[in-house]
């Protein structure tokens, strides 16, 4: 389900702002969440986005004073614990909110003793933990790992801006299972990055070093307040085992749910799973129902059919119905002893309550009723809130006689009462008809996969690898599309990475018509970051193409450079015999080359960044600057998503200021560029007319008589990022481009 948030700016008692968010039905129980430190209230959004969160509650969530898009007070009365109490108040009465439940994630756990503290009786109805931090005090030192202790120097008293940066990214990586972080999406990771960057060293220290009084919270606890501590097992930042123990005595009405697997930020980890227990804490409170969940996977739905022995209703709407579509898997059944046979499988033993059963048997007979993707559907997944409803005795299982499967033969009527063999019905053989008496477990052996492609596997790839430059560097790169096709090559700007492309590499027209490739330039994101001038020489990012044609086996290139990386076009020139093996040169918003140009085509605007980027000393100029640096990427600022923001000003984090000023003070020789230009080395021009940071006109006016073969384009309303702002017609552009360049070949290549 889409994310659609109702968003206020309240302003607390003292004059602060508040950002706030809401979304849900709000004659449903009311809860309010509070990101942890370092974070933004957008770190929630998987969890709001959740059908059955929306449907049976009503969600609200805000940036804490001091982070993201709320005040940022830097006196310490700003911190005391009423002032935390007035924001919570403050978004109650905005949202007009009813003794709301308080789920309070890692540091702001301890929000909910300023809560009690502020108002006695208490104003909400039980308080949620998730991965949670108790109270300020004495607790901190029992709970918080010494591995999170160590981040707190360097972000919130660090000495330069290198080591803010890298204690940010560094806090950012222990969010998640350790197990978890090569699994997680860079654009998540450059998004958490771009909160902890949006924390201010000042703001940082006055709210880790402030102090309140938990003795109300544990009075409350002990009246009967209810408490549910959810937490990661595997949470390296605070230890939920640790938790559990010091508080779970405090409260007379508490449950405790340590989750296996799951680490710190544990609602994005598992968000089913944290949304199941959530919503049964508060159904069990507030006595509204009951939560229960399912996945089943299944091939050839088609032909299986479930019906009950007894018409039960059902309502429908508050069921999610999560099709994949990505491969299929079939049941073996082992007989009755339920040992596998040689070979690779998974063994899962599910109990299903019997409330369950009722929408099991409606999903069944949804997915029937698809009869469009039924034989690609490999997953159902089932999580619902159903109320009390009184469900008659099933039958027990019963299986029409004469049913025959390829795989385990025959089976026949009351087959292992109680438990259920489930076998692949093949698409020709009959349906089958069973009914079931819950409680009861179903045993599910997984065989091997099988692969439900749409078309032939080659014609399409996406591959994301790391290859080796000449000198050793790393440089990660990504491919995707038909290699068939033509190829082209993207490079980001300045304090960017490779995700900034993806309007352009999601574009299903591109990923059908192209073979494209992108890499984070060295310095960058998860590129290698030397740090001596002699990696950043104009034939080192030569090499770094020449090791990604040779990766991904490119054959003659476009190359498109954005921002900065327009100037690898001059790199390339200086570098590659001629004809040059790039069958063309685009820059988006480019930088023709690094040299007498800069002044002339970048706006004073930009130029106003650079000192801060490379700044060593001023932590404080360090972070802020790559956050004005990002809000003039866009001339949409407004309404582009704020954790897209999040992630470009995350990305931003990636380029330590030492290697900003590497990457920025390197020389170019612009000579070979401008003889291959006057030779047909064809120039796609591509600018915004409302671009902050680069001018197009004195782009397109500098440079456009030198090229013998160049084409131009000023895209209106479009910013820096221009393909951002105006993705179709940038797309539309490239491929016109690129196509009249390989039906007319108008210079020769190798």
């Amino acid at each position: 389900m889409s994310l659609v948030l109702e968003t206020k700016v309240v302003t607390s008692k003292d004059g602060t702002t508040i950002f706030a968010e809401a979304c849900g039905d709000h004659t449903k129980p009311h809860v309010v969440f509070a990101h942890g430190f370092a974070c933004a209230a957008t770190v929630f959004d998987k969890l709001f986005s959740l059908p059955e969160f929306q449907k049976n509650l009503y969600l609200v969530r805000y940036d804490t004073r001091g982070h993201a898009r709320s005040g940022k007070p830097t006196d310490e009365e700003s911190y005391v614990s009423a002032r935390y109490a007035e924001d919570f108040d403050a978004v109650c009465e905005a949202f007009a909110l009813d003794k709301p439940f308080y789920a309070g994630w890692s540091l702001a756990g301890s929000i909910a003793a300023d809560l009690c503290a502020a108002h006695n009786p208490v104003l909400i109805r039980g308080i949620i933990w998730l991965g949670a931090l108790p109270y300020m005090g004495d607790v901190m030192a029992i709970v918080a790992t010494p591995l999170v202790l160590s981040f707190l120097p360097g972000i919130c008293t660090p000495e330069t801006p290198s080591e803010a940066l890298s204690q940010r990214i560094k806090f950012c990586h222990t969010l998640v299972a350790p197990q978890l972080l090569p699994n997680v999406p860079f654009a998540d990771m450059s998004s958490w990055v771009g909160a902890a960057t949006h924390l201010l060293p000042e703001c940082a220290k006055l709210l880790i070093g402030r102090t309140h009084d938990a003795s109300r919270l544990k009075e409350e606890g002990a009246k009967g307040l209810p408490l549910c501590i959810i937490h990661g097992a595997d949470d390296i930042q605070i230890s939920g085992k640790d938790v559990i123990e010091q508080m779970e005595p405090q409260f007379k009405n508490c449950e405790s749910h340590l989750l296996p697997g799951i680490g710190h930020i544990l609602f994005w980890e598992d968000p089913e799973q944290v949304a199941g227990i959530i919503l049964k804490f508060v159904a069990r409170v507030t006595q509204s129902g009951c939560f229960a969940g399912l996945r089943v996977i299944l091939s050839h739905p088609k032909n299986f059919v479930v019906e009950l022995g007894e018409s039960i209703e059902l309502d429908c709407s508050r069921i999610l119905f999560d099709v994949s579509l990505s491969d299929m898997r079939h049941f073996e059944d082992l007989g009755s002893s339920f040992r596998p046979r040689p070979g690779s499988y998974n063994f899962m033993k599910i109990s299903i309550p019997r409330d369950v059963i009722d929408a099991f048997c409606e999903i069944m007979n949804a997915m029937i009723a698809d009869d469009k993707h039924h034989h690609l559907i490999r997953e159902v997944k089932l999580n619902f809130l159903v109320p009390p409803v009184a469900v008659a005795s099933l039958k027990t299982v019963s299986w029409p006689k004469g049913v025959t499967t390829p795989l385990a033969g025959s089976l026949g009527p009351g087959t292992a009462p109680n438990s259920i063999l489930h076998a692949d019905i093949p698409p020709r053989h009959m349906s089958t008809s069973i009914t079931f008496s819950p409680p009861f477990d179903i045993y599910f052996l997984l065989g091997p996969t099988l692969l439900a492609l749409a078309g032939d596997a080659h014609t399409s790839l996406d591959i994301t690898t790391d290859v080796v430059s000449r000198d050793g560097t790393k440089i990660h790169a990504q491919a995707v599309g038909n290699p068939a096709n033509p190829h082209i090559i993207f490079a980001h700007g300045l304090a960017c990475t490779m995700t900034a492309f993806d309007p352009i590499f999601e574009d299903p027209v591109l990923l059908k018509t192209l073979y494209m490739v992108r890499y984070d330039t060295r310095g960058h994101g998860r590129s290698g970051k030397p740090l001596t001038p002699d990696f950043y020489t104009s034939d080192r990012y030569a090499d770094d193409l020449k090791a990604i044609i040779k990766g991904f086996t490119l054959k003659t290139p476009f190359f498109a450079g954005w921002s900065l990386a327009g100037a690898i076009g001059a790199d390339i020139a200086a570098n590659f015999p001629h004809p040059l093996p790039f069958a063309g040169l685009i820059w988006l918003a480019g930088l023709p080359y690094i040299g007498d140009i800069l002044p002339i085509v970048a706006t004073p605007t930009v130029l106003s960044f650079l000192p801060g980027l490379q700044d060593t000393t001023n932590a404080t100029l360090g972070l802020q600057t790559r956050i004005d640096f990002v809000e003039t990427l866009s001339a949409k600022t407004d309404v582009v998503p704020y954790d897209t923001k999040l992630a470009w000003v995350g990305s931003a984090g990636y380029l330590p200021p030492p290697v900003a000023t590497l990457v920025l003070g390197r020389s170019q020789d612009p000579a070979p560029l401008l003889k291959e230009g006057s030779l047909g080395w064809p120039l796609l021009i591509l600018a915004g007319t409302a671009d902050r940071q680069i001018n197009g006109s004195a782009t397109i006016a500098n440079l456009a008589p030198k090229f013998k073969n160049v084409e131009t384009h000023l895209i209106p309303g479009a910013g820096h990022i221009v393909f951002y702002d105006d993705e179709p017609t940038v797309s539309r552009q490239l491929l016109s481009f690129i196509t009249r360049i390989r039906i007319t070949k108008p210079y020769p290549l190798h």
